[in-house]
């Protein structure tokens, strides 16, 4: 993607989908499901994108405050030589 403006990608979004739902040719009804079943698939990966992000994130903090324990312990190893 370009530097587009964010407003100006969605507008975009939105004027294809729209052009290619003009184009199909198919009811409305039928294009209704299909657009729910879409959002159904963009929302399941949403949530797995929020949970991996989640789940790195509670890893990225045990893991500092690892490390930071493992320094304590080695600092407080040198002040007792």
């Amino acid at each position: 993607m370009e530097n587009k403006p964010m407003s100006i990608v969605i507008s975009e979004l939105k004027e294809g989908i729209v052009t290619i739902v003009n184009n199909s040719g198919l009811p409305l009804y039928i294009t209704e499901m299909i657009l729910k079943d879409i959002v159904n698939d963009v929302s399941e990966v949403s949530r797995q994108v929020r949970e991996k992000e989640y789940q790195d994130y509670i890893q990225a903090e045990q893991k500092k405050m690892e490390e930071t324990k493992t320094q304590e312990a080695i600092d407080m190893e040198k002040a007792d030589e």
